[in-house]
């Protein structure tokens, strides 16, 4: 595993912006976590799935240590998911997010804005831009900046590990 900083500012939004919703995909995320503090993460693009094991120390209000590693290299018995993933029995006890992620780039910023719908949460739409500097001045493109709401960046109970565990 190699250890990646993550800096990141969250917002919560109202809704996706219609605008990004027109011709774009998204990508299908599923996230459990478990006791010991590692977050078990399924992607799915299409009929494409990665499966991902990380931890995550925070440093500061949106500045994370990020230990990540794919899990690619070996499948278990059942050819279903690899070596080091939970079972269903055992992912059915954790706390878990469903979401939707929609990804805009700003390519005059040179920054990525992903927008996730929670799945299993009414109405919850977050939106994460990450940043090279917690303090790097950025501006979100306007037809997102009409759908936040609030800053979320470092706000107890809503972090996907916190949401998690109210759903």
């Amino acid at each position: 595993m190699a250890i990646n900083l993550e800096i990141e500012r969250r917002f919560l939004m109202k809704r996706v912006p219609a605008a990004l919703l027109r011709g774009m995909g998204f990508l299908e995320i599923d996230q459990w976590y478990s006791e010991s503090g590692e977050r078990f993460r399924r992607t799915r693009d299409g009929n494409t799935s990665r499966y991902y094991i990380t931890k995550k120390k925070m440093v500061e209000a949106g500045v994370f240590e990020e230990d990540e590693i794919e899990l690619t290299e070996k499948l278990n018995e059942e050819m279903i998911t690899p070596i080091g993933w939970p079972s269903y029995d055992d992912r059915v006890k954790m706390p878990w997010v469903s979401k939707l992620r929609y990804v805009y780039y700003d390519r005059k910023q040179d920054l990525k804005f992903e927008i996730d719908t929670f799945e299993n949460m009414i109405n919850l739409v977050v939106m994460e831009v990450e940043l090279k500097d917690i303090n790097q001045k950025f501006e979100i493109p306007e037809d997102i900046k009409k759908e936040v709401i609030v800053e979320i960046t470092g706000m107890k109970g809503m972090s996907n590990r916190d949401l998690a565990e109210t759903n």
